[in-house]
């Protein structure tokens, strides 16, 4: 049996054509995903907090990937952190999980369908920016 291509089971070669950089007050944010209302929402929240332009940033930059995965599980909206050295996993629902590496400043998140722009920008990206500035105290 040949076997022409293997499947992509964790999602590693997604496309995330939609790239941007926002300048927050923790820095500068470089941001991939497929989803454009995921990146407007993100763009929006972030530049919404931002008091001014930093001359530099002392936290360095930081990298975010968040894939909106059309084939994750549904439903619920209970929030479930867990943490180990630098790294802060935040499960939400029974399809969305995005990991925080505190120290390389980097997000990588699978989000489920279901999640919609209010959930997203009052339940989740707080918490991510939460785990982000706690990387100060490392």
């Amino acid at each position: 049996m040949i076997v022409e291509s293997v499947p992509d089971l964790l999602r590693r070669h997604i496309a995330t054509p939609y790239i941007s950089t926002v300048f927050t007050d923790g820095g500068l944010v470089t941001l991939e995903t497929n989803d454009m209302e995921l990146s407007n929402t993100i763009r929006h929240e972030l530049s919404r907090g931002r008091k001014h332009r930093p001359r530099h940033s002392e936290s360095g930059p930081q990298h975010w990937k968040l894939i909106r995965d059309d084939a994750a599980p549904r439903g619920g909206d209970e929030i479930t952190v867990l943490a180990a050295m630098t790294l802060q996993t935040l499960l939400f629902g029974n399809g969305t999980i995005i990991t925080v590496d505190r120290e390389r400043r980097e997000v990588l998140g699978f989000i489920a369908p279901d999640v919609t722009r209010p959930v997203f920008s009052t339940d989740l990206l707080p918490l991510i920016l939460t785990f982000l500035r706690s990387a100060k105290a490392l």
